[in-house]
């Protein structure tokens, strides 16, 4: 058995290319921090900022709901005694009702925010992704790789306020659609 396996093994390694190692200098490689990108570029503040602002409008609606639901409330509580058995139930069933639908629609708002957000966020990594791509191509880079993979990077091969001048350039805002 173990003369199986060699002989397998020997006949595999005979038929494999054996791979051609490159040089690669410091020149070949770069080192981008797409956090620093994602978190203080032109877009991303922009999309920050329409989040926010829809986020606050929401809160407001939501509130308004809120103090609607518990007038009537109140007024169901109030008038307990003074409504038919059959009254206070139909009564107690709207406000349910109504209570379901402020947290379905709680729920589906803040769903489509966070959709809405996570799509603005991709179009913003789609041309990251891009910017560097293009720039590993001018420069003749042969890796770039995101900061958070490297433990010390010397500034010399560090590319993100490069790519942070052609990102706010090329995309200073990306509108945050909310459906």
């Amino acid at each position: 058995m173990k003369n199986l396996c060699l002989t397998v093994l020997l006949i595999v390694m005979a038929f494999v290319p054996h791979a051609r190692a490159e040089s690669v200098s410091a020149d070949d490689i770069a080192v981008v921090d797409v956090v620093v990108l994602l978190r203080d570029s032109k877009a991303s503040k922009s999309i920050e900022s329409q989040i926010q602002d829809y986020r606050k409008d929401f809160k407001e609606e939501i509130a308004s709901q809120e103090k609607e639901l518990r007038n009537l409330e109140t007024d169901l509580v109030e008038n307990k005694d003074k409504l038919e058995p059959e009254q206070f139930t139909k009564k107690r069933k709207t406000f349910e009702k109504k209570l379901r639908e402020l947290q379905t629609n709680t729920q589906k708002k803040r769903f489509s925010l966070d959709k809405s957000a996570s799509k603005a966020v991709g179009t913003l990594q789609a041309e990251i992704t891009k910017i560097v791509g293009q720039m590993a191509k001018d420069n003749d880079y042969k890796l770039v790789i995101t900061r958070d993979q490297v433990v010390v990077v010397t500034s010399d091969i560090d590319i993100t306020n490069d790519v942070m001048t052609a990102l706010d350039e090329k995309l200073p805002k990306i509108k945050v659609e909310v459906e």
